[in-house]
């Protein structure tokens, strides 16, 4: 069996920005002796000053890799401080000493001036000041480095509440799902026994509903033309079911405007309590839906109104009323307005919120 090539770990954003802010920071330092022979000795390209002036930076880049890429990456990232404190002193200590060291073997004096165009010389400074910037350079490079995993981790956190507010929304919407379906499938029970070609047109309607729930409510938004017509089929369906006792009107546009967009299956919930806790089949009853778009303030506004039926009244709600008020909170966060009015004779929900 073939066993697949593991994929290479993708470089992010921040680690490429921060590797390429140091590769521009050491193309600089050591540009830094040709720009400036060019500009204050006749002769620019003067190799050994050019050779000597690199090799006091090599020290210090030696020590930039060695810190950047294993005590910080090894210890500071990972919260071991005191090794990694301890780990930067003594490489610090033993770069800049080993360089004090070679300059007493070697005869080197760094307070004499012909010295300074030795070619190997490594550092023109004492050894406290060395061991000083040494310290301050590893502590800018671990400055830097606390920066970025600082902008990593917010963006993290990002996505992963992100991810988490998806979940939690595709929860709710697959809650409502099956709440909706037992609800239709209720309906066409009770139509089977009451009139078979009544139950035909239910089927086909709620066909036509499954169509919109199982495929087009996977979608983050749906355009609200068809969320209208999946409200027109529940009604459709509820229709047949029920007297001309009960009055049921649908308000909406005649032409939604083009582009606006909704949340799936969000007004069906408020549609579906109306017809389960305001009909009667005693008394006249009404529900009563009217659905405006504000075009100046790109908003979307539903109304149903129902009467009471007393019998089936205890509280209007429940879980399908729940998940849409989570929903609203993780999609509109203090951006919609969800108002119930229950009076005596009277049950009404309004719904604002903002067009997608």
């Amino acid at each position: 069996m073939r066993v697949p090539r593991p994929q290479p770990e993708k470089i992010s954003k921040q680690a490429l920005t921060e590797g390429l802010l140091y590769f521009c920071v050491w193309i600089f330092v050591f540009l830094v002796p040709i720009f400036s022979g060019s500009i204050f000795r006749s002769d620019p390209f003067e190799w050994r000053r050019i050779q000597t002036a690199w090799s006091i930076i090599l020290p210090y880049f030696l020590l930039f890799l060695i810190h950047n890429w294993w005590f910080a990456r090894k210890f500071l990232l990972t919260k071991r401080y005191l090794t990694y404190v301890g780990l930067t002193i003594l490489a610090v200590s033993i770069v800049f000493s080993s360089i004090a060291l070679y300059h007493h073997i070697c005869g080197i004096d760094i307070n004499q001036p012909d010295v300074r165009m030795s070619s190997l010389v490594f550092s023109h400074l004492p050894l406290p000041i060395n061991l000083l910037l040494g310290v301050f350079m590893c502590g800018l490079n671990a400055g830097i480095k606390m920066i970025y995993k600082s902008v990593r981790d917010d963006q993290m956190m990002i996505e992963m509440k992100q991810n988490m507010a998806q979940a939690e929304l595709d929860y709710l919407k697959y809650q409502i799902n099956p709440h909706f379906f037992m609800n239709t499938l209720n309906n066409i029970h009770a139509l089977i026994d009451i009139d078979s070609e009544l139950a035909k047109d239910t089927v086909i309607e709620l066909s036509k509903m499954m169509r919109y729930v199982l495929y087009d409510s996977e979608q983050d938004s749906i355009s609200l033309e068809k969320e209208v017509q999946f409200l027109q089929h529940y009604i459709q369906l509820m229709r047949l079911r029920y007297s001309d006792t009960v009055e049921i009107n649908l308000n909406t546009p005649a032409q939604p405007p083009l582009g606006v967009k909704v949340p799936p299956l969000i007004m069906i919930v408020f549609v579906e309590n109306a017809f389960k806790h305001g009909i009667s089949y005693n008394s006249r009853s009404f529900i009563n839906i009217d659905i405006e778009v504000d075009s100046e303030q790109q908003r979307v506004k539903c109304c149903v109104r129902n009467s009471k039926n007393p019998s089936k009244w205890n509280t209007q709600g429940g879980i399908g009323l729940d998940n849409v008020r989570k929903r609203l909170d993780l999609l509109f966060p203090n951006h919609y307005n969800l108002n119930i009015n229950n009076t005596t004779n009277q049950y009404s929900v309004e719904i604002d919120i903002p067009a997608l």
